[in-house]
């Protein structure tokens, strides 16, 4: 007989046949409680928090707070202790800790593999934004970046160093060399050439909306990087709605998809799309 699982209020509750349960029984006692991990997460904690206390530190290191309506979360981390997470909220999950290692100018968190949090992933960016130290993942760095381009504001639910909570916003936006080709100043400008409802190649996302535009010869755009386009409903009605460009072709011009999967709202030929405000 085989086994079956069930998903139960975030436990995974298994069924088996007698002759399967004791390695399922001896298997399952072989892991850690979540008071070990809590216990071993807090150690993990006090290391960093003494790490911290000692000072000399990069600027990235030391505890990390965002929170929202219906969550929080903080994160502490070091370069010799490592990192410890923990988060809380309409679900609360076991805390997660492992090593840190500085890979060029992010930071990474081997020991997570496919675990997360709401904002935490294995590869952390340290931003300054309007003088606030932020660590973002790396979707969550270039969506800052194409918000700065439009309104030279971040959000304010990211991870933020506690000790920059209450700064005073100061006008400047800092990211890694890595990311800075996503920071635009002048904007990019350019104008649609084509628009489509077409299926996205890799079957995950079903329809997609497609523009192509073309940006006169600037070369500054990059894969990833948002756009904002004008569109018409059915009405005739205009507005702005975000793209993301998916690839860069070889005369330089932008293929473009909608980052709403549902939207269906497109751009006229001739249509204006920029990374900043117009």
């Amino acid at each position: 007989m085989r086994a079956s699982s069930i998903l139960v209020c975030g436990l995974l509750v298994t069924s088996c046949s007698p002759e399967s349960a004791a390695p399922n029984d001896r298997a399952l006692a072989a892991l850690p409680s979540l008071a070990e991990i809590r216990a071993d997460a807090e150690r993990a904690k006090q290391a960093i928090l003494a790490e911290i206390a000692n000072g000399d530190l990069p600027v990235w290191a030391g505890e990390y707070v965002a929170r929202t309506s219906w969550y929080w979360e903080k994160l502490y981390l070091a370069p010799k202790s490592g990192f410890m997470y923990a988060y809380d909220g309409c679900i609360a999950g076991a805390p997660l800790f492992g090593p840190v290692v500085v890979d060029g100018d992010v930071v990474r968190l081997p020991s997570l593999g496919g675990a997360r949090g709401y904002s935490l992933e294995s590869t952390m960016v340290p931003v300054r934004a309007g003088g606030k130290r932020l660590l973002l993942g790396v979707r969550a760095t270039i969506e800052a970046c194409d918000a700065w381009n439009w309104t030279h504001e971040v959000e304010d639910s990211y991870l933020t160093h506690v000790e920059d909570a209450k700064l005073e916003h100061d006008g400047k936006f800092e990211v890694p060399p890595s990311f800075a080709r996503y920071v635009v100043d002048p904007p990019i400008i350019g104008s649609a050439m084509s628009a489509c409802i077409a299926e996205d190649p890799t079957g995950f996302a079903g329809q997609r909306l497609h523009v192509t535009i073309g940006l006169g010869g600037d070369r500054r755009a990059a894969v990833g990087m948002g756009f904002q386009a004008e569109c018409e409903d059915g009405d005739g009605r205009r507005q702005r709605a975000k793209f993301v460009v998916e690839s860069v072709g070889p005369a330089g011009e932008l293929t473009l998809v909608a980052n709403d999967r549902k939207q269906r709202v497109m751009p006229r030929v001739g249509a204006r799309a920029s990374t900043g405000r117009f």
